[in-house]
């Protein structure tokens, strides 16, 4: 289908032309520019890697992708330079190169992107620019069913425990990252690292400071992520995790009435269940229960999760720049939240 009330053509003036090289060499835009740039080499690969296409990561969430005629425009400067006499016959060629791989990696990067949701809608544009259009507003077929009856969350207590679980943590984990949360690992998260997280977690949770918590369901989980770890309790089915959450006591006798939440994690295919919400009231009640009657955690400032710790009553307190880095490497600042229990 195609696209309409979209612009055919739009000739620019030169004093059009002038503002929008001048907004290019502002430092804010070369820095976004570089940072799409790299975001469009990178995603791909990750996507593949990781096998979200085949996983259908964005679950029931439809997206929409209007993919515009960027070759034609693309074509177009090519045949006015050369009309004009620029660039050698070997530039020349080099551009005619261009133009043909990116007709292919074009359509095949906008397929992966229409591939990572279970619904999706393609239309076509005469001109413009590629634009991809996510929303988690749909209309169900049914009524889905309340999907609190199935939850349950469990403290893992030991390293066997831990390591029963460790596929579907390591590929939580990884979600969380390649996605964009900014967890304290770059993307992408490769499934050693991963492990070797998991495992040191596991052996920390020994001293008791260091308390960990999963929320799964009954629905299967077919365990087919190779793992170099075997354990007598690791079936080949068991409940699907679908969230995680830890908490961290302080033995220090002058900080003793206090903790601090760390690693929220909620698989990106099962967001806006209500997951995070069951998560943090076990580990506030949870943390009451042994006498502390404070919590602390942060987040980067510009995640939505900022906007979930406002509306479940944490106190906001705090924002220092440039505290942390996003997946991508660059930098993010973190808000500071606490909690009177």
């Amino acid at each position: 289908m195609t696209a309409t009330e979209i612009a055919v053509d739009c000739v620019l003036s030169r004093e059009e032309v002038g503002i929008v090289i001048k907004r290019l060499a502002e430092p804010r835009e070369q820095a976004t520019t570089a940072a799409e740039q790299k975001g469009y080499s990178g995603h791909p690969p990750v996507l593949v890697v990781k096998k979200h296409s085949e996983k259908k990561i964005l679950g029931n969430r439809p997206i929409r992708v209007m993919r515009a005629d960027t070759l034609r425009d693309f074509q177009r400067l090519y045949d006015a330079g050369v009309t004009l006499g620029n660039g050698t016959e070997e530039e020349r060629e080099k551009s005619r190169e261009f133009l043909v791989s990116f007709a292919v990696e074009d359509q095949k990067n906008q397929e992966e992107i229409l591939n990572l949701p279970t619904v999706n809608h393609y239309v076509r544009a005469t001109s413009g620019h590629n634009v991809q259009m996510a929303t988690t507003l749909i209309t169900p077929t049914t009524t889905p069913p309340d999907p609190s009856q199935s939850f349950e969350i469990s403290q893992l207590i030991n390293p066997e425990e831990v390591l029963a679980h460790l596929p579907q943590l390591c590929q939580i984990l990884q979600d969380c990252v390649d996605e964009g949360s900014s967890v304290g690992f770059l993307s992408p998260l490769s499934i050693d690292n991963a492990e070797i997280y998991w495992k040191q977690v596991s052996e920390l949770i020994t001293k008791g400071d260091l308390h960990l918590f999963i929320l799964t369901s009954e629905s299967p989980f077919q365990n087919n992520v190779s793992s170099p770890v075997e354990s007598s309790s690791t079936s080949a089915t068991q409940p699907t995790l679908f969230g995680t959450v830890q908490l961290v006591t302080i033995p220090k006798v002058t900080h003793f009435h206090r903790a601090e939440v760390i690693k929220l994690l909620v698989s990106p295919s099962a967001r806006r269940l209500g997951i995070a919400r069951k998560l943090m009231k076990h580990v506030e009640d949870f943390a009451r229960g042994t006498g502390r009657d404070m919590l602390t955690l942060d987040t980067a400032t510009e995640s939505p999760a900022v906007a979930m710790y406002r509306k479940l009553g944490w106190e906001e307190w705090g924002t220092c720049k440039d505290y942390a880095s996003w997946p991508d490497g660059s930098r993010c600042d973190a808000t500071f939240f606490r909690r009177e229990l």
